[in-house]
């Protein structure tokens, strides 16, 4: 077993993929595409992407390290949106590998907090366009190669105030970090550390006293429900699975 991914922008979903729920997907992903290189704004309403849905390979979305693997460097009150890679061509670009499913977050005149293991200073973008699976990025001040060599390897964050609501059924995995977990009967199971996509679909990670929490799928009907004002997660696991 695994502990659970970092805290990142990617609300997981309890909804059932349904019929044309790719093209739906896909149709999504392209209007975002539209609106990054047109300069559009964020949009609070636009819906991310579903775990159970096709994206399009344009902005498919990947983690490095397997599923539960943390990010060392996580912190209290931070949301990761972006990975820098590494410069692109020499106008002061970088590769940026989105944590986020609103690529609307890199317009022009986002801001974001960059952070490499102790260092950290603010950015702001200048320009951002797509390009295939991630988005070159030019960060104000940053006009020569080796300004954006410097950024290399650096952590894309925003505050968890900038949170962009999720849909309904759409919960981000550090909004549910200590929820409690009951079965139907009331019967407590333990607290809800985060919830995560992972090859195996969005998991529940919960932590019942033992050292590793366990992985419980996130899924109906499993899930009977997840209440945000009580901070409650009911559900009905399978015979054994919380013994694991």
């Amino acid at each position: 077993m695994h502990a659970p991914p970092d805290r990142d922008d990617r609300p997981a979903s309890l909804r059932p993929p349904g019929r044309g729920a790719g093209d739906r997907g896909r149709r999504r992903a392209h209007a975002r595409l539209r609106d990054l290189r047109s300069g559009a704004g964020a949009r609070p309403t636009d819906r991310p992407r579903r775990p159970d849905c096709p994206c399009d390979p344009r902005v498919r979305r990947r983690r490095r390290g397997g599923p539960g693997q943390a990010r060392d460097g996580a912190r209290a009150g931070l949301i990761l949106v972006g990975i820098v890679r590494r410069p692109h061509g020499t106008g002061g670009e970088v590769s940026v590998e989105p944590a986020t499913d609103f690529l609307e977050r890199f317009a022009a005149g986002a801001r974001f907090l960059w952070r490499r293991e102790e260092v950290e200073r603010a950015v702001s973008v200048v320009t951002a366009r797509p390009h295939g699976a991630r988005i070159l990025i030019r960060f104000e001040g940053v006009e020569r190669a080796s300004d954006a060599r410097s950024l290399a390897g650096g952590e894309l964050w925003v505050s968890d105030e900038d949170a962009i609501p999720p849909p309904e059924d759409f919960y981000y995995g550090h909004e549910v970090e200590g929820w409690r977990c009951e079965d139907r009967a009331g019967r407590v199971l333990g607290k809800a550390r985060s919830v995560a996509q992972t090859a195996g679909g969005a998991m529940l990670y919960v932590d019942t006293g033992r050292s590793e929490p366990v992985p419980v799928p996130f899924v109906r009907p499993i899930v009977v429900s997840v209440e945000r004002e009580e901070k409650r997660i009911v559900l009905d696991p399978p015979a054994g699975l919380m013994d694991l």
